[in-house]
């Protein structure tokens, strides 16, 4: 990975980690965690691929976008596509890679990004 890409990856990342502290309570995030666990890591990585081709065939944004609020979508979008193109033939992921790439999949399922 360049520098670019680690640098895009490390702070999707530490988005999603901090995003996942600062709640106390258990939510639909949570859930859908717990539910991706249950996968190997290159089921992840294939399905985290799956949602990508589904979200790029559309115009993927915030599901509360407005212009005046910095959507991280297309961030998050690229930090994925670096994380499946490093990872995809992996039989084992990072536990950041996977940690992204499953938040990912758990925020698309609650709908926070819509295409």
């Amino acid at each position: 990975m360049t520098q670019e890409q680690v640098n895009i990856t490390n702070y999707i990342y530490n988005h999603f980690n901090n995003a996942d502290l600062q709640e106390s309570k258990w939510t639909v995030i949570d859930e859908y965690m717990s539910y991706l666990d249950y996968l190997e890591d290159n089921q992840v990585v294939i399905e985290a691929e799956v949602k990508l081709e589904e979200h790029l065939s559309g115009s993927p944004k915030c599901k509360d976008h407005d212009r005046k609020h910095n959507c991280l979508v297309p961030k998050i979008i690229e930090a994925v596509k670096i994380l499946i193109n490093n990872n995809k033939n992996k039989k084992k992921l990072q536990s950041k890679d996977r940690f992204t790439l499953q938040y990912y999949l758990a925020i698309s399922q609650a709908k926070f990004i819509v295409s």
